[in-house]
């Protein structure tokens, strides 16, 4: 049963004016699309798990956002497609082990309408075992069928069994050094478009799970379209 949340007015405006700070139309729409879905998720969640959360995104480089509640860890996958036939999630989110999550939900935006949709969840061991993915966009993906997709289930799963089995076990990446690094980063800001495509996945995944070097490429970047 697919979940529904009324977006605010009030929302999309202050969604909207806070996404304006990023430097190009792709990443400012994403960054509109994940503040929706978060505004409307995140109370919800809240409310639900009566519990305080914290939360972690990259808008600027990839889509998505996870909410830490006690020690579960939950991704939202926003999209503003109409086709609910699978749910994409990025690779970083699945590979990166300090960013992999337990649960990942399927996240419709309609802005048109003001709705926020649940549509579905999958875990990190599903998208690992079944999922497929995709080297042109670097995601995972799993179709409509695949996935649970009443969202009621995963409380009663968790009540039922308070520590189900939701990860599968990941490599770790390799260390970078700070001037290979900074080279990487030198490298990237001069890339507009998808500069995760450029390197291979340890390169990059070592790269971006440093929140001091992520920070860096993106200023770096938003300096280059400056």
């Amino acid at each position: 049963m697919d979940l529904i949340l009324e977006i605010l007015p009030t929302q999309q405006t202050q969604s909207w004016e806070c996404s304006q700070s990023l430097n190009t139309p792709a990443t400012r729409f994403n960054a509109y699309i994940n503040r929706l879905a978060l505004s409307a998720v995140l109370p919800w969640l809240e409310e639900n798990w009566n519990a305080t959360t914290t939360v972690q995104s990259c808008w600027e480089l990839i889509n998505g956002t996870a909410i830490t509640i006690d020690e579960i860890r939950i991704v939202l996958v926003p999209s503003e497609a109409i086709d609910l036939s699978e749910i994409r999630v990025p690779q970083e989110w699945v590979d990166v082990p300090n960013w992999a999550a337990d649960y990942y939900l399927a996240v419709q935006v309609n802005t048109e309408d003001g709705l926020v949709r649940i549509w579905g969840y999958t875990t990190h061991r599903q998208l690992k075992q079944q999922g497929e993915y995709n080297q042109s966009d670097c995601t995972y993906f799993l179709n409509n069928e695949q996935i649970t997709q009443d969202i009621n289930l995963l409380w009663l799963t968790r009540e039922l069994c308070p520590n189900p089995p939701t990860r599968s076990e990941l490599k770790p990446l390799p260390n970078l050094t700070a001037t290979q690094a900074n080279v990487l980063i030198e490298q990237l800001s001069k890339y507009q478009f998808f500069p995760r495509r450029v390197l291979s996945f340890e390169s990059w995944g070592a790269l971006f799970e440093n929140q001091e070097w992520r920070d860096r490429l993106v200023q770096s970047r938003n300096l280059q379209v400056s």
